[in-house]
């Protein structure tokens, strides 16, 4: 034979063992480990109820009866404790408030009263400065009838206006 057609032979084998060798290969392909995954079935749509039909209701024992309806008392009596502790709470701070305010009002007509007291003293010794009356002995004890009569019956002098003198400029 010749050489051409005897390489030709060589390349042409070699090409088979090759492709047995990629189905031998094809074959020791591992398989996934676990569980096989299944497909997921179409999802199931239930029909709708009509609202005429009302929904199937399990009765209830007479025990649970029961229980609902301790439960139901206990709940309208401390909701009318809730009520009642609220009205309390608001009675006391109704009571508190007209406490402060009548201490507040309390005080502060004391204060007023000692200012009034203050006051009528301080008068009273002006009254004495000008008038100069010795018949006031105390200035606290003499009542205001008495003063206020002695007031109307002295003269009252008219208050001395100093008048500013003009600057000396002496020059030098």
């Amino acid at each position: 034979m010749n050489k051409p057609t005897e390489e030709l032979d060589i390349l042409l084998d070699e090409v088979a063992s090759q492709e047995t060798d990629d189905v031998e290969i094809q074959a020791t392909v591992k398989k996934p480990r676990g569980r096989p995954t299944l497909p997921t079935p179409p999802p199931v749509y239930k029909p709708r109820q009509k609202p005429d039909e009302p929904p199937v209701k399990k009765e209830r024992t007479e025990a649970q009866k029961e229980a609902t309806r301790r439960m139901l008392e206990a709940r309208d009596r401390n909701r009318a404790n809730r009520v009642s502790v609220k009205a309390q709470k608001e009675d006391l701070k109704l009571i508190r408030d007209r406490q402060i305010a009548d201490l507040k009002a309390q005080a502060i007509k004391e204060y007023q009263d000692s200012l009034v007291k203050k006051a009528i003293s301080i008068k009273k010794k002006e009254i004495k400065r000008k008038v100069e009356l010795e018949e006031i002995v105390s200035d606290d004890d003499t009542p205001i009838e008495e003063i206020r009569k002695i007031v109307k019956k002295a003269p009252v002098k008219a208050p001395v206006v100093p008048v500013p003198s003009k600057p000396q400029i002496t020059f030098l």
